[in-house]
């Protein structure tokens, strides 16, 4: 299991994915990705940003919302598209974190839920929100 450092990686991480969270929650050009976000979740108290793909035809997102859920969507680059028609993918942060790969990835992961962790309050606060999703995950 990888353990955070302090190191100055794991700073420039933390500094990306805090600039990710105020981008994502009050950026006007971010419109679109929290109405998806709103539509998915009760509320969203956080929202990093975990990886973002843009192709030639959609942006590709990967945010962890609340500390308890990945969101994946794409979000097409058509001027007029219906916000309402993007469908999300939802996966339990643990599920996600098995299909990452290197060590940049897993840094960013685990800088992530700590942030998430001080965004909510405490640990405590983030399990009780992920427990009753496990379940219904694991079906």
């Amino acid at each position: 299991m990888m353990k955070l450092i302090g190191s100055k990686r794991e700073r420039e991480i933390e500094s990306q994915l805090r600039h990710s969270q105020s981008w994502l929650l009050e950026a006007p050009e971010t419109a679109t990705i929290r109405s998806v976000l709103l539509r998915a979740f009760k509320g969203v108290q956080s929202a990093l940003l975990l990886n973002w793909t843009p192709d030639q035809s959609e942006d590709l997102y990967s945010i962890l919302v609340n500390g308890s859920s990945i969101a994946s969507f794409e979000i097409p680059r058509e001027i007029k598209f219906d916000p309402q028609l993007i469908e999300v993918e939802l996966e339990h942060p643990l599920e996600w974190k098995k299909h990452l790969r290197g060590q940049v990835q897993n840094l960013k992961y685990l800088i992530a839920m700590q942030i998430a962790d001080e965004t909510l309050g405490s640990a405590a606060h983030v399990a009780a929100e992920i427990e009753p999703l496990k379940n219904e995950w694991l079906k």
